[in-house]
């Protein structure tokens, strides 16, 4: 059987119900007494961003603030916010648990700050011979000059997991999760949510995100993604599920095809659909009421 969940803009707990969902994902900003209404009847997450607020740089020396994607080297920074939140870990989601993306253009090619290089000697990097790589990667193309560097992400994403454990997050589907120094097979969490957004929607999206690579990176990844049709997603779960360690509960975007994109995911015991708003619920009513029989039926019926 499988069950369903939603991350929510809207609370409907009456609807939520009568689709037979189990759990929900708030995002931070939603007010504790709907939080604590929710709990009543639901399995109830939090998304945390562990390093909103911060400062990044990137690789030409422009300082930036990307709001949910700070320094993720700046350990002044992973306490602030996980003090702040209000919750027990065990409610929370790690969102934004990464390095900026391509979509993200320059920032990309980041972090280069000064605690990027103190963090980066604590754990056997020399950051600056890295920065020359990159550098030499973006005169000529070869993706060689960037190992290094995702190396060090990884285990700067790492030294994170481990300091806050946090035993939830959502990744990156797996062949962008490089990018941004999230690695399935590191044995730091319980649960990853796959993103396997394949539309044009924004950062973390296959679509936006493959429009903003270029040179060898983007012959790299699209070897890893091709063929973009309708058998990505089921095949990005499985890469998923066969690299990880974890639980794997993925999430999926609403939007067209929903009945395509939940039938290649039909063995995960738990699927999230992202994003629940009141004017989805008639696709929502036809798909996920079905869920549990597990066979999906058609929303454009």
């Amino acid at each position: 059987m499988t069950e369903v969940g939603l991350y929510i803009v809207d609370y409907d707990p009456d609807i939520f119900k009568e689709l037979g969902v189990k759990s929900l994902i708030f995002p931070s900003s939603v007010p504790r007494e709907i939080v604590e209404d929710a709990e009543r009847e639901f399995e109830v997450f939090i998304d945390f961003k562990p390093f909103e607020g911060g400062t990044i740089e990137n690789i030409f020396n422009v300082k930036n603030r990307l709001g949910p994607l700070g320094c993720p080297s700046d350990i002044d920074l992973w306490s602030r916010n996980l003090e702040k939140v209000g919750y027990d870990r065990e409610m929370l989601i790690l969102d934004f648990v990464r390095y900026p993306s391509p979509a993200y253009k320059d920032d990309f090619y980041t972090c280069f700050c000064d605690k990027c290089r103190e963090m980066a000697s604590m754990i056997g990097y020399n950051l600056d011979d890295i920065k020359s790589d990159v550098k030499l990667y973006l005169r000529n193309g070869d993706t060689k000059f960037l190992d290094e560097w995702f190396r060090l992400k990884r285990d700067v994403i790492n030294e994170y997991l481990k300091w806050a454990s946090i035993k939830r997050a959502f990744y990156f589907t797996p062949s962008l999760s490089r990018l941004v120094g999230q690695d399935y097979r590191l044995h730091r969490l319980d649960v990853i949510h796959p993103m396997i957004y394949i539309e044009d929607i924004g950062p973390a999206a296959i679509g936006t995100e493959v429009k903003y690579l270029s040179g060898g990176l983007r012959r790299l990844i699209l070897s890893w993604l091709n063929p973009i049709d309708n058998t990505l997603i089921g095949r990005e779960y499985r890469k998923a599920v066969d690299l990880s360690k974890a639980r794997v509960e993925p999430i999926i975007n609403i939007g067209d095809d929903l009945q395509s994109k939940l039938s290649q995911v039909m063995d995960a015991g738990k699927i999230y659909l992202f994003t629940y708003t009141r004017r989805n619920y008639g696709i929502l009513k036809k798909v996920v009421g079905v869920l549990g029989d597990g066979d999906v039926e058609d929303p454009m019926v």
